[in-house]
């Protein structure tokens, strides 16, 4: 339409260029090669009118694609108003494609504009507009040009199938439905899912379908057959659109929630489907996953899962377009229901389909189909190719395999009886005449061609898979047999009938060759003997020619030659001679160089002779200085040996003179022979001045080791000064360990000792109270005595009154009876007589119970008050009260006996039955005032069971610090004991340097750092040039990540065993534990890599237990017996500690020296260090995602855990992941998730108690549902790495509890106290009740008199603005590294295979004997 629409409907539309439409330019493809635009336009309409679509339709078909792409060009920025979101388009040129698009659709434009940048929320008794943000006003855009281009295109839909036109009263129906394959491409979206899900139907269709062919068929031919198996995909079905835990359930959940992502959605389906065999999760990708289809296994991307299933149709929109002018835009959207016109109606494209898929199976399942597999057999789409193996899979993801499958299961190949005959009786002709039938002619063909396993049915032949090519196969043969015969007597008689035809045309060809050959070899034979005369006389010119130039030039050639030699043997004359003069001068040199040299290396060879001759002097010298006459002797002998030598010279002298006084004596005498005495002179004066030479060699000599052994002696001099700083500091730094150990121990013993106090002070209060409670016990005992006297007194005395009455009631009895016998007539008034003194003695003893009951409720009230009760006091008058209930009813029994109905008035019975109702009723109000008494006694010793339980725990936590002071101070004496190994080897050395330094001035080198070898100690531990460069490749190879073998750190035991190997744990003084530890410092230096952290936390605290379990300090000082209880009780820990530390192999220890234990004690700190990095990017992870989750912001249920909860499971599954991939200790990783879960404790339980908006019902139950993750988590991670790190939530799942408690009015304090809330604080339970409101569901807090109990309880100095009621965090105290040992299970060195860069090298060899 833009590229060939005429113009005047382009300028009516108002479009342009299609690269200036944002729809239109997001592919940057315009035009198609090959492709007319204008006649595409034309076919279109022509096409429009030909379906029935007059030019009125099709002018707001195109008015309505040219308002769509007038919307895509509409963009939004920031509003000008006051909210916060807010939205308005951005330019004038926004402004026009608004204008246009509401022209086009007929509709108002502010009205359009509002639709974009508003939304209306209807409330239940208002109606609320709400600004959008650009983004949020470009989806809505979208949406709408979504809408109505989909109710176009749909509208068209109808329109066209409308012309094409349907009977609808028919029954019979072909249709041929043709649908994308089996897709997996690189990138696979929601459209290839929703078209895998409809291969994967339409496939278990053919599947059936195929199967129930094959059944139906095989009964009715009435064969014996089986079932046939195939591969049923109806769990790849459930697994997508299974309700309600399918993908397509989920992907529908994921789209109605406003805050789901991709990745949430895909995390979704991981937990849900994690067990399911279909489903799988790739390695490489958090949001991608894959389903195992029949066709093969296809990955999908969840990145547009969530925007593709949405179909929103927003209100505003369909209101706006329902009331356009324009009736064909109206007509697309019809008015909607109320409830619809409310909210955004959300429907699924996922679910609608599901059901078109659905009706499309319906309609195929009425239906008798028929499959068409098409086959592709290049990607060139050219002929004549055949790929195999993409035509093999296009059969494969087509089911085509799978049908061949379950045919070739049964009996795939099938014959009626006539076809069969007709086409394999050539087999036996015979068989044909002789049968009666076709069915009898057909089982002879297939015993005659020795086939099994056949069926035969009514009308057919069911033959199994292969046997009808066999058949075939006989048949070929057959008729190869008679094919052969046929062609070779015809093709006898053809080739007989070709070999006379070229018999005779070969004799006729023969015979006119031959003539032609004689005359051409004639003809060729003359020629030949001219051409042989011509060439003889040619050669003999050439020849001779030849012979000329050759002579010649062979005479030139002979010259140059000859003078060329001549030439070369005077230059070889000459060279030779220069050669020999140089030689002679490079002998020359060359045995002077080598003269020099051997000169050089025999004064080398004597100075070191000399030197070794010196050092053993001295080695004697120092052997001898042990007492000072040595020194004096050697002191002798040198003062000797210099006047030796000067007595030696002084000989020479006068020798000389003497000679000289006899050459002038002789010269006098002997004149003929004075040439032969200058001679000698000149000898003896040369041997002089040699003699000369080599005294003052000696002497100069004799200066340079003097020089020597004074640079030395001031080296060593200056090294014991440095030795002696630095012992100075250590003895500094050792003062400052003390002092703070020694101030720490002063304020624990300053607790320890307030904790006493307090403890006293309760012990009296108790005692006090036990005391007052004694003595009130004793006055209620003797109270109680008392009225136990007085009420057996008052029982003797009813007793004996009724005994009375019943004598004078049997006396009135007998004389009444005289009477009777004497008068009858006065009967009646005796009787009445007997009656009312009967009357009137009830009455009073019925009075004096009354008297006697009062006064017990009066004193039971005075004697016994309510707060002091004993069980014992409760049991005893509960028994006196059955007793005397005993009595009374003992009593009444009596009464009734011995006094008869016909005796007494029913006034006067009615009046003591009343009477006594009355006094059992006050029987039962003395029982319940009883048993109120036990209740609150009962209470009261809850209570001081409480007390009790305090002073237990106080007296472990007191007993908790005696033993951390105990081991304080077993640290500081093995810091002592190290401190004195330390001194006593500075004080050898020191008197050892001292006395070599008095003894001779030649003194041995120093060693590396400055450290000097003592005598009589154990050698100290030099590395040379090799061993230097065993030790770098050793820590060149520790530096990599080595990895783990057993699941045992591979760095740490090389480490281990090649420390061990050159024996540096026995060694005075060495570097490399120096360098060993520089070394962990610098892989260090990223704390923010947990990894690596990990790594190295493993790697140090393997070495350090192997270091505990190994090194031994050798000493013999006896440590200092405690005198207090809990100092012998922690040494009977320590001790039990030793004994089943020593159970470790003793012929692994040995006799550790200072730097071996000053490096276990750095690693030890380098594992606390390691540990706290951990531990504070631990906590750092996890405060911005605990602040998020005290509270909960949405308004969707609670009983779901939200995104921080999600995030905070994933934080502990990310750290414990790491640390069991790096092998970190158990022990640590349990000490790790206690802190943690204590520090998630006090920061959920703070923020619960100091902000009120968090204290209630519905923020209680979203804490539950997160607690519940974190329970469901620590069971999944297992105890051993877990241990009991749940139990540090104890204070926030009280807590919670009390929040989503009903009927919080009806609890009482203790079921506050006892049954919720049992580890909390009176502070900290006053302080949830006052803060605790939930208003929206009209429930109330606890009572007042809970709250005010609870605050009567409160401590007098916690006011209400104190924070005594908080948590406090104590995540951030160190740990104490011995736990690791004690903790550790494997005792034993492993046997681990050193790396192969070391077992490489020759000098790791020894590493062979550790694996």
């Amino acid at each position: 339409m833009l590229c060939a629409a005429p113009q005047e409907d382009v300028d009516k539309y108002k479009l342009g260029s299609p690269r200036t439409f944002h729809y239109l330019n997001q592919s940057n493809c315009i035009e198609l090669d090959g492709l007319d635009d204008s006649k595409e336009y034309l076919a279109t309409k022509r096409a429009m009118e030909v379906v029935g679509i007059n030019s009125d339709e099709q002018d707001a078909i195109f008015r309505i694609v040219a308002a769509v792409l007038h919307l895509g060009n509409i963009e939004f920025v920031k509003g000008e108003e006051d909210e916060t979101d807010s939205s308005k388009p951005k330019d004038e040129k926004s402004h026009f494609h608004l204008k246009i698009a509401a022209e086009l659709l007929m509709c108002d434009e502010q009205s359009l504009e509002d639709s974009f940048c508003k939304r209306v929320m209807v409330t239940r008794g208002d109606t609320i507009t709400k600004s959008l943000d650009p983004n949020a006003a470009t989806l809505s855009r979208d949406a709408l040009a979504k809408i109505v281009y989909s109710r176009l295109f749909d509208w068209i839909v109808d329109k066209t199938n409308n012309s094409i036109g349907q009977d609808p009263d028919s029954n019979n129906l072909i249709g041929v439905l043709d649908i994308y394959g089996f897709e997996s491409f690189k990138t696979n979206s929601f459209e290839q899912f929703c078209i895998n899900l409809t291969n994967e139907k339409l496939q278990q269709h053919f599947n059936q379908h195929v199967f129930k062919m094959e059944q139906e068929e095989y009964t009715k031919e009435e064969i014996d057959w089986s079932y046939i198996e195939f591969v049923d995909n109806q769990d790849v079905l459930d697994l997508i659109e299974k309700k309600p835990g399918g993908i397509i359930a989920l992907l529908d959940e994921a789209c109605m929630f406003p805050r789901s992502t991709h990745e949430t959605f895909a995390e979704k389906l991981y937990q849900t489907f994690k067990d399911n065999k279909r489903f799988s999760k790739p390695k490489l990708s958090r949001t991608d996953f894959t389903i195992n289809h029949y066709a093969g296994d296809v990955t999908y991307q969840t990145d547009f899962f969530l925007d593709k299933n949405k179909d929103y149709v927003v209100p505003e929109h369909a209101a706006l377009l329902s009331a356009s002018k324009c009736s064909f835009v109206s007509g697309l959207f019809p008015p909607l229901p109320e409830e619809t016109t409310k909210s955004t109606k959300f429907s699924s494209i996922a679910a609608q389909f599901k059901l078109q898929l659905q009706s499309l199976l319906e309609t195929l399942n009425a239906t008798e189909p028929h499959y068409i597999r098409c086959v592709k057999p290049n990607n060139l789409l050219k002929p004549g190719i055949f790929e195999n193996n993409n035509v093999l899979q296009q059969l494969r993801c087509g089911g085509v395999m799978e049908a061949i499958r379950i045919s070739c299961a049964g009996y795939p190949t099938r014959k009626n009886f006539d076809e069969f005959v007709q086409r394999f009786t050539i087999l036996e002709p015979k068989i044909l005449k002789a049968c009666p039938d076709e069915m009898t002619a057909c089982k002879r063909l297939l015993d005659r061609a020795n086939l099994k396993d056949y069926q035969i049915g009514k009308t057919k032949v069911f033959l199994r898979a292969g046997q009808m090519a066999e058949l075939d196969a006989c048949r070929a043969e057959v008729l190869g047999r008679s094919a052969n015969i046929i062609q070779r007597k015809i093709r006898t008689f053809i080739c007989r009938k070709h070999y006379i035809l070229l018999q005779l045309s070969a004799i006729e060809l023969q015979r006119v060759a031959r003539g032609h050959l004689a005359q051409h070899q004639y003809e060729c034979m003359r020629r030949e003997a001219a051409s042989l005369k011509i060439q003889k006389d040619f050669r003999m010119h050439m020849s001779r020619n030849a012979y000329k130039t050759i002579y010649a030039s062979a005479v030139y050639i002979q010259t140059g030659m000859r003078g060329m030699a001549a030439r070369n043997d005077l230059r070889f004359r000459k060279r030779t001679q220069a050669s020999i003069v140089i030689q002679d001068h490079y002998r020359g040199y060359s045995a002077r160089i080598y003269f020099q040299r051997l000169k050089k290396s025999a004064i080398a060879a004597q100075c070191s002779w000399r030197r070794t001759l010196a050092r053993r002097e001295l080695r004697k010298l120092k052997m001898a200085a042990k007492e000072s006459k040595a020194l004096e002797a050697a002191k002798n002998n040198l003062e000797m040996q210099v006047k030796e030598l000067t007595s030696c010279l002084e000989t020479e002298k006068r020798m000389r003179e003497a000679k000289t006084q006899e050459n002038k004596k002789l010269q006098h005498a002997l004149q003929e022979m004075q040439l032969q005495l200058q001679e000698i002179e000149e000898a003896k004066k040369q041997e002089n001045e040699k003699l000369k030479h080599a005294l003052q060699e000696k002497e100069l000599q004799f200066q340079e080791i003097e020089e020597a052994n004074k640079q030395e002696n001031e080296k060593l001099q200056h090294a014991l000064q440095e030795k002696e700083l630095q012992f100075q500091e250590i003895e500094e730094a050792n003062k400052q360990e003390n002092e703070k150990l020694q101030h720490a121990l002063q304020e624990m013993e300053r607790q320890f000792q307030e904790i006493e106090e307090a403890k006293k002070q309760e012990n009296e209060k108790l005692k006090h109270a036990l005391q007052e409670k004694e003595l009130q016990f004793q006055e209620i005992e003797e109270a109680k005595k008392q009225e136990n006297e007085k009420l057996q007194l008052a029982l003797q005395e009813m007793e004996l009154q009724f005994q009375e009455t019943k004598a004078a009631l049997i006396q009135e009895r007998e004389a009444a009876k005289k009477v009777d016998e004497q008068t009858p007539t006065t009967q009646e008034n005796s009787v009445n007589v007997v009656d009312s003194e009967l009357i009137n003695k009830l009455t009073t003893e019925n009075e004096q119970l009354k008297e006697l009951v009062n006064s017990l409720e009066k004193k039971s009230i005075q004697e016994f008050p309510v707060n002091v009760t004993d069980n014992e006091l409760i049991n005893k008058l509960s028994s006196e009260n059955e007793h005397l209930k005993e009595l009374i009813n003992s009593l009444e029994k009596k009464t009734i006996q011995e006094f008869p109905v016909n005796v007494t008035d029913n006034e006067v019975s009615s009046k003591l039955i009343t009477e006594n109702e009355h006094l059992k009723d006050q029987v039962n109000s003395l029982e319940r005032k009883i048993d109120e008494a036990e209740r609150k006694y009962e209470e009261s010793n809850r209570v001081s069971d409480e007390r009790m339980n305090q002073i237990i725990e106080t007296e472990s936590k007191m007993i908790e610090i005696k033993t951390n002071v105990q081991r304080l101070e077993e640290k500081l004496s093995d810091m002592e004991t190290e401190n004195q190994v330390l001194r006593q080897q500075a004080l050898l050395s020191s008197s050892s340097r001292r006395m070599s330094g008095k003894l001779a001035p030649a003194t041995t080198p120093p060693l590396e750092n400055g450290h000097q070898a003592s005598q009589g100690s154990v050698p100290a531990k030099t590395f040379g040039a090799e061993d230097k460069e065993s030790v770098d490749a050793l820590f060149k190879c520790v530096t990599k990540d080595l990895g783990f073998s057993e699941g045992k750190p591979v760095a740490a035991f090389t480490l281990y065993n090649c420390l061990l190997h050159w024996k540096s744990f026995e060694a005075e003084k060495t570097s490399i534990f120096d360098h060993l530890i520089q070394l962990i410092g610098s892989e260090l230096e990223d704390p923010d890599n947990n990894a690596c952290m990990a790594y190295w936390l493993s790697n140090t605290s393997s070495l350090f237990f192997h270091l505990q379990q190994c090194l031994r300090v050798p000493t013999t000082r006896k440590p200092p017996t405690p005198t207090s209880f809990f100092g012998r009780m922690t040494q009977g820990f320590r001790s039990s500690n030793s004994l089943s530390s020593n159970a470790f192999d003793v012929e692994h220890q040995v006799d550790a020296k200072y730097p071996a234990l000053l490096f276990k004690q750095q690693l030890a700190a380098y594992v606390e260090k390691i540990y706290g990095i951990i531990r504070e990017s631990f906590k750092k992870d996890l405060s911005p995602l605990l602040s998020s989750c005290s509270k909960d912001k949405t308004s969707n249920d609670n009983s779901q855990p939200s995104g921080s909860w999600i995030s905070i499971i994933q934080c502990l599954n990310r750290y414990l992941k790491i640390l069991k991939e790096n092998y970190v200790p158990p022990v640590l990783v349990q000490k790790l998730f206690n802190q943690i879960f204590q520090y998630i404790n006090m920061e959920l339980f703070n923020s619960l108690l100091l902000h009120r908006e968090c204290c209630t019902s519905k923020n209680g139950e979203y804490i539950k549902s997160g607690l519940a993750e974190l329970e469901l988590w620590c069971t999944e991670a297992t105890e051993e790495y877990v241990g009991s790190s749940l139990d540090e939530l104890k204070h926030t799942k009280q807590a919670v509890r009390f929040l989503v408690a009903l009927q919080k009015d009806e609890l009482s304090y203790d079921d506050l106290t006892n049954d919720l809330c049992p580890v909390l604080s009176s502070q900290q339970l006053y302080r949830i009740c006052i803060l605790y409101s939930d208003d929206d569901d009209n429930k109330q807090s606890v009572s007042t008199d809970v709250t005010t109990r609870l605050k009567l309880l409160m401590t007098d100095d916690a006011d209400e603005d104190d924070k005594s009621f908080l948590l406090e965090d104590n995540t951030s105290h160190p740990i104490i590294v011995e736990e690791i040992s004690t903790s550790a299970l494997d005792k034993t060195i492993p046997k681990i295979k050193p790396p192969a860069e070391l077992l490489e090298n020759a000098n790791f060899q020894f590493l062979h004997d550790y694996c």
